[in-house]
């Protein structure tokens, strides 16, 4: 070994009878050896093969013969620090902008949904694998008569479309050119609609914490109004927080929209804030 030089190594044995009969291989574990001073490292084994066999077998003329193979370790090409950090860039997910694509191309679309005369091509299995109210009223026994044109009742063309681009990419993309804020909070308040109508959960949420962020006293009634008839529990409880204020309410009470809240909606919580209200102040 040269100077100074360390490798690692593995030491197999087996014993060879004056016969020529061999016993198994044996192997140590990896051993490291060192040529620097003070640094060689000795392995061995214990308990070979008892004497008696011993003698009896391989002694022949006070001498038994071992044959020794020693194989030494090399670095490997790749190590664990290489797996790790791959030099390889990896490219961001393209699955989201392929159905992008595939829905603007309408290559192989197969079913055409119709919204206030403006139509919409898409394709049957898209839309089956993201909502369960599509797969039925497209691939199930109820599907219409003629299943490769549906019309589209009590929706706007702008909310089927973002719906449906919703559908193929799991991205929200609301037709905001040219709309005001107001605009643009009832476009969310339709699309959320549009969501629990085709029971897709998750647009449904984005829709409810965008409406939770955008709340005023302008809206708040409406908003209740509609969190209550599709089952927003969240969007209810941070309208009622927002009225819960003794000026809000006040003011609130006197509009319109309250009056038509009340109307439409049995809740309890709003008896309990306008009685929190009226309650004299000590």
């Amino acid at each position: 070994m040269s100077e100074n030089a360390e490798v690692s190594a593995i030491f197999c044995y087996r014993l060879i009878s004056p016969g020529g009969q061999c016993t198994e291989w044996t192997q140590t574990g990896v051993l490291y050896l060192s040529s620097a001073e003070g640094k060689y490292r000795m392995g061995g084994w214990e308990k070979v093969m008892g004497k008696t066999l011993l003698e009896a077998e391989y002694v022949e003329f006070d001498r038994f013969l071992i044959e020794f193979s020693i194989t030494v370790m090399k670095d490997p090409l790749v190590t664990c620090s290489d797996l790790l950090s791959p030099q390889v860039k990896l490219p961001p997910p393209e699955l989201s902008n392929d159905f992008a694509d595939l829905l603007e191309s309408k290559e192989g679309a197969d079913v055409t949904f119709c919204v206030q005369g403006e139509t919409f091509p898409a394709h049957r299995v898209v839309l089956a694998a993201r909502s369960p109210v599509f797969r039925v009223q497209l691939c199930g026994p109820m599907m219409e008569k003629d299943g490769s044109y549906v019309i589209v009742e009590d929706m706007l063309p702008g909310v089927f479309r973002a719906l449906i681009h919703f559908v193929y990419t799991d991205c929200l993309v609301l037709p905001f050119d040219g709309f005001d804020d107001e605009d643009r909070k009832e476009i969310v308040r339709h699309l959320l609609q549009a969501a629990d109508r085709y029971a897709i959960e998750k647009l449904k949420l984005i829709c409810e914490a965008t409406l939770c962020s955008c709340l005023d006293v302008q809206t708040v009634a409406t908003t209740y109004a509609l969190a209550d008839q599709h089952q927003c529990n969240d969007l209810k409880q941070a309208c009622l927080k927002l009225m819960a204020s003794p000026t809000i309410l006040g003011e609130l009470m006197a509009s319109q929209d309250y009056e038509n809240l009340k109307r439409k909606s049995s809740s309890t919580a709003l008896e309990i804030l306008e009685s929190v209200c009226k309650f004299p102040k000590i």
